[in-house]
């Protein structure tokens, strides 16, 4: 008798929480309808033009099931992983070149532990980083000191952000 009191206790506290979270991620009725409105495509890979709501910027899942972006940093384009699990936004040592940033030997001061082993890093800041309508200032960084095929868009930027969600096969970055 304890034993099936315990079960449906527990099985409404599940009920209660699903419901919670559910009410939190659903539209007003027509309001996402009017925001797909406002924009007729998702971002691309490889496409400048984000589709922007506000201060919200979607961006749609890339073939290869990864977000991608282009962010404007001091004047030049350069694309990005969005890396949700990277403490810092990373540089590849050429997107680094390409914003004028030249680095010494003696700049990689810092070792982070990743998949691929123990890497060095030379730590920068980024004046602003502008992904469509979205700036954020002061933005810490750092420089990959081995080849990176792609520089990564991470938490010392997504951080700063009022929010980020996954809506499906899109992410929504606000500001």
């Amino acid at each position: 008798m304890i034993t099936q009191v315990k079960w449906i206790i527990i099985a409404g506290c599940v009920a209660a929480f699903v419901i919670g979270l559910a009410s939190r991620s659903i539209d007003a009725p027509g309001q996402q309808e009017a925001k797909l409105a406002q924009s007729s495509q998702h971002l691309s890979p490889g496409s400048s033009e984000l589709p922007a709501y506000g201060d919200e910027v979607v961006v749609r899942r890339a073939r290869d099931g990864h977000f991608w972006v282009e962010a404007d940093i001091n004047g030049v384009t350069i694309p990005f992983l969005v890396d949700t699990g990277a403490s810092h936004v990373v540089l590849s040592p050429a997107d680094a070149d390409r914003l004028g940033l030249y680095l010494t030997p003696n700049d990689y001061t810092q070792s982070y532990d990743t998949a691929n082993g123990v890497v060095r890093a030379a730590p920068v800041e980024l004046a602003e980083v502008r992904i469509g309508p979205l700036r954020v200032s002061n933005v810490t960084a750092s420089v990959n000191g081995a080849p990176l095929r792609q520089s990564l868009l991470g938490m010392s930027f997504l951080g700063r952000l009022d929010g980020f969600e996954y809506r499906g096969d899109d992410l929504v970055l606000r500001r």
